[in-house]
């Protein structure tokens, strides 16, 4: 996977945890820590790890690649 479509996943996730959030909010903001938060990220849990981890691989593409590329400069 080349780092821009890894960048564009981690991107897709957010927005669907962000999608997530507001399915469970239904137009109600939910403050953080305040009430309904705990239950917020109970029911968001799948959505957050899935953005964790496309956060974890675009970065780990762009590691590498910087390492690669440091070899040459």
């Amino acid at each position: 996977m080349t780092h821009h479509r890894a960048v564009n996943a981690a991107n897709a996730a957010k927005h669907q945890y962000h999608e997530a959030i507001r399915e469970y909010e239904g137009g109600d903001h939910t403050p953080v820590g305040g009430p309904g938060w705990d239950e917020l990220q109970i029911e968001t849990a799948t959505e957050f790890a899935a953005y964790r981890a496309a956060l974890r691989a675009a970065y780990n593409i762009k590691r590498r690649l910087d390492n690669a590329c440091r070899k040459f400069t």
